[in-house]
């Protein structure tokens, strides 16, 4: 069986649905590690930076531990967007010792 590339749509669709299904070999993504990695990219300057550099590393480094298909779909992720999200929060809101 040859496999393709989830196109960002794709990407976007099982990302809404993550938790809900199972994907692959009986990998089930995990919505709370999901919703934290993205509100740590929204919440956390100095993590959202790590993840431009490298998403993998990123997540390795602050103990994220997500399956590799979370992986591929994470990596298709526009992480300047999360920089302009969190311009329109309150400070308060983001990790101590961060800039929004």
């Amino acid at each position: 069986m040859q496999m393709y590339p989830l196109k960002n749509v794709e990407k976007m669709n099982v990302l809404s649905h993550i938790g809900q299904s199972c994907i692959g070999k009986g990998e089930t993504m995990s919505q709370d590690a999901v919703e934290r990695l993205l509100g740590r990219l929204i919440t956390d300057e100095h993590f959202r930076q790590m993840a431009v550099d490298s998403l993998f590393m990123a997540c390795q480094q602050t103990g994220f531990l997500l399956s590799s298909m979370e992986m591929e779909l994470l990596s298709g992720l526009d992480i300047d967007r999360f920089a302009e999200s969190s311009r329109h929060i309150d400070h308060g809101l983001c990790r101590a010792g961060t800039k929004a």
